[in-house]
């Protein structure tokens, strides 16, 4: 059936890919709402992760302050740390085990002045 309106002269005919269909606008519409959410999901990650680094370095930070005065010291120190990883665990999972925590102590003596990159973020040692 022929349609009864009729076009002005010099008026291009419609087309159906120059006006998106109500199908089109939603898929676009999914995309950019998709792109944003992995956009800050990624954001997030490297700040959660940027986070739990400086954790890590106060976590060793604080053992190697109570564990590193003099060879009595120390070896009461590993008794303490022992002690530390069974209570961490217990409340917050696997990654505080007697392994983590001796890495973490090695983090903080490789890097004992914080982070010599600058930039957005403050020192690690910023709270000493």
């Amino acid at each position: 059936m022929a349609s009864t309106k009729s076009r002005k002269p010099g008026t291009p005919k419609a087309s159906k890919e120059a006006t998106p269909g109500p199908g089109e606008l939603e898929h676009q519409l999914y995309k950019r709402i998709a792109q944003i959410l992995e956009e800050t999901r990624g954001q997030v990650a490297r700040t959660v992760n940027t986070a739990m680094v400086h954790a890590y370095w106060h976590i060793g930070r604080e053992i190697v302050a109570v564990t590193q005065e003099g060879e009595a010291r120390a070896r009461y120190g590993n008794e303490v740390v022992k002690n530390l990883a069974k209570r961490l665990q217990r409340s917050y999972g696997k990654g505080f085990s007697l392994a983590s925590l001796f890495r973490m102590r090695q983090f903080y003596l490789a890097f004992p002045n914080g982070s010599t990159i600058r930039g957005r973020r403050e020192r690690f040692s910023q709270h000493r």
